[in-house]
């Protein structure tokens, strides 16, 4: 019997309030970094890292590279926490304060729309 993969990646996306929520599930990595990365497209974002379980450095270098974009054309891009393991990446790495933060997606939404 042979042992099991990583978990599939999906991803759910939404319009609320005029702002992009993505929700990306399983492991964010070199093979599914480009899926996310299309999937940003313009406008506010909030990434909703709850569902991720990893997160390697072509996941981050996609994350870092997105809120630079957003920065240099005024879009908020917000992110919201994820489990302890997750949140430990950002900070071993010292990119968490490049970030915006909320608690929840409702949290990050409301101030998507307010920036």
């Amino acid at each position: 019997m042979s042992a099991p993969g990583p978990p599939a990646f999906r991803l759910a996306t939404e319009q609320r309030d005029g702002v992009r929520v993505l929700a990306p599930e399983g492991e964010l990595d070199l093979a599914t970094a480009p899926q996310l990365a299309e999937a940003f497209g313009e406008g506010p974002i909030v990434l909703v890292l709850g569902g991720l379980e990893f997160i390697d450095s072509t996941g981050l270098a996609t994350l870092i590279s997105e809120r630079r974009r957003r920065t240099d054309d005024g879009s908020p891009f917000i992110l919201v926490r994820g489990s302890a393991t997750t949140q430990r990446l950002f900070t071993v790495t010292g990119v968490e304060e490049l970030f915006a933060w909320a608690s929840t997606a409702d949290e990050a939404i409301a101030q998507a729309r307010e920036a």
